[in-house]
């Protein structure tokens, strides 16, 4: 395994976790599990009597390991914006439990809530693990589509997206739903407890995590970049990195930035620029080799596939915003030339070098 430096596609949806009404602690545990959905406005929170259906009965989460997946962890949140999600977590005691409600929406879409979860978004959530290169702490939850509620129809479906990635919660954010899901790994065993230790003993991540901010943790790991064209704006996507600082376990944020007078494109050939505009690329970071400071530690980004803005594929080939990018680096056009868009690891953020860079011949898929 090779390290650049110390150690090391959120995804587009914010996360929030609902706890039960203060006035409602007086009462026995059971009677606040029955009357909790009545202390917040339902049609506010989701606008759905299908969400205030799946509010009220929700099966409990007992597993997230595709290998012990049944028919009960079956979930159907179509048409949702948001979706509730009842976990039975381990209290201070191991013989206690107690019931806690978590809320997942799918895309935030600024002040107008969420956007709903597309039609036919019934399938199995399930834990994705880092590669073996990455943090240990760097895997997330993932909701994997299936035709049925039958779990052996988990290996021929496909996971859920939004904006061209899997749709995600991370484990690392502090969010009261992400310490849910971890009591269920730890469950199933795909946690520690020193991992789990790990991460509530982390710093919480201050900033609001939104479509722009991404959890990245590899070179040559996919994640969606916005493409503008306002060439009088400046434009900035953050990402996050995991990390360990003296032994502790950190997030660390860097920006991706086009600056005022540039846009995004590709060198289609030998006298021939494109530019790209309105439209999100899929892209990956790759050890790159200045052509002038060889010596430096330099990363540039590898187009893998571009998509409509809504985060959608054109419906024919020539209609595809990005027809003929695919494989090519990005480029940052300023007004006089472009050039490929690069970073120097040395330089800015220490979470530039957080990022681990796989093993020769490994790769990273979605």
């Amino acid at each position: 395994m090779q390290v650049w430096a110390a150690h090391s596609p959120v995804r587009s949806l914010y996360i929030s976790g609902c706890k039960s009404s203060s006035y409602l602690t007086g009462y026995p545990r059971n009677l606040v599990d029955h009357f909790h959905t009545a202390s917040v406005n339902i049609q506010r929170l989701a606008g759905s009597m299908r969400t205030l259906r799946l509010l009220t009965t929700g099966r409990v989460i007992t597993t997230v390991n595709p290998a012990k997946l049944t028919g009960d962890c079956f979930r159907d949140f179509s048409g949702l914006k948001l979706a509730s999600l009842r976990f039975q977590d381990v209290g201070s005691s191991s013989r206690t439990w107690r019931r806690t409600r978590g809320y997942l929406g799918h895309i935030k879409n600024g002040p107008n809530g969420y956007i709903p979860f597309p039609p036919r978004t019934h399938g199995f959530l399930y834990y994705h693990p880092p590669p073996p290169w990455a943090h240990d702490l760097a895997g997330e939850i993932r909701f994997r589509i299936t035709k049925d509620s039958d779990p052996s129809s988990f290996a021929s479906g496909h996971d859920l997206l939004a904006q061209g990635m899997p749709w995600s919660v991370t484990l690392l954010f502090n969010a009261p739903i992400s310490a849910s899901f971890r009591n269920v790994l730890l469950r199933d065993g795909l946690l520690s407890e020193d991992q789990t230790r790990r991460m509530e003993r982390m710093e919480p991540w201050r900033s609001k995590i939104t479509a722009k901010s991404r959890l990245i943790h590899s070179i040559g790991q996919p994640f969606a970049l916005p493409l503008g064209t306002n060439r009088n704006a400046w434009m900035t996507t953050r990402y996050i990195v995991p990390g360990i600082i003296d032994g502790r376990d950190v997030l660390k944020s860097f920006d991706v930035a086009s600056g005022a007078g540039s846009l995004w494109g590709y060198d289609a050939g030998p006298d021939e620029t494109r530019v790209l505009k309105d439209a999100i690329a899929i892209v990956h970071f790759e050890p790159w080799v200045h052509p002038r400071y060889k010596k430096r530690r330099c990363v540039a980004l590898r187009i893998r596939r571009l998509l409509n803005y809504d985060g959608l594929p054109g419906n024919l080939l020539d209609d595809h915003p990005g027809h003929g990018a695919a494989g090519h680096l990005l480029h940052s056009l300023g007004p006089v030339r472009g050039k490929v868009w690069y970073h120097d690891l040395d330089q800015g953020s220490v979470a530039w070098r957080y990022l681990r860079l796989p093993p020769e011949g490994g790769t990273t898929g979605l």
